[in-house]
């Protein structure tokens, strides 16, 4: 799982996953990092992290993600990847 070459996410007892650059926690209904430059591979990897059953995702930038949250942003920019 990544977006940004030879970076890596951590899932630690399949309940936290410390997901570095893949998501991005600054903007309160937005977990998407406004420098990603693959939105396909970015999707792809959310896609990942919540098939890992974690309910905590830990952006290294800003606050924590619910999977609620994730999984709404993850819907919402996967249609829009099929629009």
């Amino acid at each position: 799982m990544q977006d940004t070459s030879g970076s890596i996410c951590i899932v630690v007892n399949n309940e936290i996953a410390i997901a570095g650059d893949t998501l991005f926690g600054i903007f309160k209904n937005s977990a998407f990092p406004p420098f990603a430059y693959n939105t396909e591979k970015l999707i792809q990897s959310w896609e990942e992290l919540l098939e890992t059953g974690c309910n905590t995702f830990l952006p290294s930038h800003g606050h924590e993600k619910s999977r609620e949250q994730l999984q709404s942003e993850f819907m919402k920019k996967k249609s829009q990847l099929t629009e």
